[in-house]
């Protein structure tokens, strides 16, 4: 948006800012984006506290907080699905699973532990 007319709109840009960094490293998988971004937001988390305790949102940042919410719950989904593809690729690597059962949660995914493994990669 780009508009700082109150602390609420800085916030609600910086917000905005983190969780585009952060989308962008979860589709490159970088690691070290990811855990900035999370840091980022957990220590906006008391500004934003502060900024909505001494002034109410009007209807436009209400709106705003709206697709905020929204673009975080995505980055949420995406951080879900990598891990869960991760999880995959390593319990196929580790000779788990012969084959990914997308359906399978990590809560209900089965608990067997293999013997080491060595795995060979040819380039």
């Amino acid at each position: 948006m780009g508009t700082t007319d109150s602390p609420l709109s800085a916030v609600l840009d910086e917000i905005e800012r983190i969780l585009d960094e952060e989308r962008d490293g979860l589709r490159r998988l970088d690691r070290a984006v990811i855990d900035r971004c999370a840091q980022r937001k957990t220590d906006l988390e008391s500004t934003l506290r502060s900024v909505l305790c001494h002034a109410k949102p009007g209807e436009l940042h209400r709106a705003r907080m709206e697709r905020l919410k929204a673009a975080a719950l995505v980055n949420q989904m995406l951080i879900a699905q990598a891990r869960n593809c991760l999880r995959g690729i390593l319990a196929i690597a580790s000779g788990q699973s012969t084959g990914v059962d997308v359906t399978t949660t990590a809560s209900s995914a089965p608990r067997t532990v293999a013997g080491p493994r060595r795995i060979l990669v040819q380039g």
